[in-house]
Formats: C-alpha cells, structure tokens, sequence
C-alpha cells in the first residue's frame, strides 16, 4: 500500500487542470502514466462531469459517478478508473451531491 493519501473534493475550475489531476489520482504506485486508450476514457468522463454540472466546480464523486454510469461498452476501462479513484482518494461524504 502506498502512503500517499490524497483528499480530493472540489475539483480545480479549470476542465484542463482537472483532466491531469484526476488522470494523476488515478495512477497505481508503480504506473507514470496511463495508457493513451484508458487517459482519452478518462477525460472523456471528467470532460461530461464539467458539461452536466453547467456553473458549479464538480468533487471528485462527480468523476467517479460518471465513470460508474459508463456505457455498456466502456466498463471495461471505466469500472477500473473508478476504482482507482475510490482507493486513492479520501472520500468526504457529507460534501458529496445527492
């Protein structure tokens, strides 16, 4: 296990900043990076966060509920994501959105 902790709630405003910090909370300790296919997934969902949440900074929750609510076809690379979210991130529930 690592021990890096991360608390990540509020997303930064910027969509760009957001697309690198989440793709960063995403990463295993042993990994730089993420593979093209799974970084383009990635931001793909961090992208349609920031469109359905028009005027507010997502959380975090937002990302992984996005990533959760993937199409069929996308699980695959989504579930995982989610899930590394989860592992890496702690979650302050009482500022999640309902």
């Amino acid at each position: 296990m690592s021990d890096k902790i991360y608390v990540a709630t509020e997303l930064p405003a910027d969509e760009l900043d957001a697309c690198e910090m989440v793709e960063l909370l995403c990463l295993d300790d042993q990994e730089e990076k993420l593979e093209p296919t799974v970084s383009s997934m990635l931001r793909r969902h961090v992208k349609l966060t920031y469109s359905r949440l028009v005027g507010e900074i997502p959380i975090i929750d937002d990302v992984i509920l996005a990533l959760e609510r993937c199409l069929p076809e996308d699980r695959i690379v989504c579930k995982p994501l989610a899930e590394s979210l989860k592992r890496n991130t702690t979650h302050k529930r009482s500022l999640s959105r309902k």
